[in-house]
């Protein structure tokens, strides 16, 4: 059997770009209140599951800026698929879709 991972670090920036300046890192946040399980470190935003849902998917929307005064920012939506194993508890894959 795989190794179980339920928690999982998420490079949105790497695929991000914008037409108006060079995307800062530290700009990065949470468009509203995200759901249970996400957060934002070192410029990625991370997911743990929190035991629930033990299945399915879970999304959260983000904003990212550029170095430009005033500053171009954009949004995004990034999804978590979390797939059901045996007893061991949730399998998180990941599935990005912005």
């Amino acid at each position: 059997m795989g190794r179980l991972v339920t928690t999982v670090s998420i490079p949105v920036l790497a695929n991000d770009t914008t037409n108006c300046g060079l995307l800062v890192a530290g700009s990065l946040s949470f468009v509203g209140t995200p759901p249970p399980g996400f957060s934002i470190a070192g410029g990625q935003i991370v997911y743990a599951n929190p035991g629930t849902p033990d299945s399915g998917m879970v999304s959260a929307t983000y904003r990212v800026c550029n170095d430009e005064t005033p500053a171009c920012c954009d949004t995004a939506v990034v999804r978590v698929t979390i797939c059901a194993v045996d007893a061991d508890g949730p399998l998180v894959a990941l599935v990005i879709n912005q």
